[in-house]
């Protein structure tokens, strides 16, 4: 899976860097209204991209799975590889603790006043996440589980390429080599079988690279 060109709107979900890039974005998508306040209001929190990206997409940037980490809303755990040409190598993965779902829940349900009640700023915003896999600042990414073992079934070495020890901070593959492009389709269809509950509503599995850099 390659990184492909963005629309625009995509670049709210950047990095602090990117702040003024993000709400020219999503001034241009969504207006200036309720659900533009509301959804700055809720990109405010430094927490809660990262922790929805996780619970969306199954995967974040490094930066925000320590974010994650330092407020207790993460778990490592390890896997070994069953298949392909890391078989039998063990590789890190991310679970989100019930006190971070429950954080993302109080943000998703919680009703802000406003003058357009009908609107829904929380599903703008998800819907908004689920047309990317994750963005990297740069630093690399975590993944949880699911997105780990597609990855592995595709010897997808973007993804595997990426993946940062959490407990380190390095590289899980010091030499990841390389591999043919996985398409978004297929990467969505094994994604749903993996997670079982993939979202209906997801349309796109790019990966979002701000890094200047040349990555598998």
């Amino acid at each position: 899976m390659t990184a492909t060109e963005i629309d625009p709107s995509f670049l709210l979900i950047s990095d602090r860097e990117m702040y003024v890039h993000r709400d020219l974005s999503l001034a241009e998508a969504l207006g200036d209204g309720f659900v533009y306040r509301r959804i700055k209001n809720m990109l405010a929190d430094p927490l809660l991209r990262p922790l929805l990206e996780l619970l969306e997409n199954g995967a974040t940037s490094y930066e925000g799975a320590l974010k994650l980490k330092g407020r207790g809303f993460l778990e490592t755990r390890s896997m070994i590889a069953r298949r392909g040409p890391f078989k039998e190598d063990e590789f890190q993965y991310v679970l989100l603790t019930d006190e971070a779902c429950s954080y993302a829940h109080r943000w998703l349900f919680g009703r802000a006043e406003g003058p357009e009640p009908d609107l829904d700023p929380a599903e703008s915003l998800l819907k908004a996440i689920r047309r990317y896999l994750v963005v990297d600042a740069g630093s690399g990414i975590v993944v949880g589980r699911d997105v780990l073992e597609v990855a592995i079934d595709f010897d997808d070495m973007n993804v595997l390429g990426r993946l940062i020890h959490l407990d380190y901070g390095l590289r899980q593959l010091s030499d990841p080599g390389f591999s043919d492009p996985v398409s978004e389709a297929d990467w969505m269809e094994a994604r749903a079988y993996w997670s079982g509950a993939d979202s209906a509503d997801r349309v796109g599995a790019a990966i979002v690279s701000f890094d200047t850099s040349e990555l598998p």
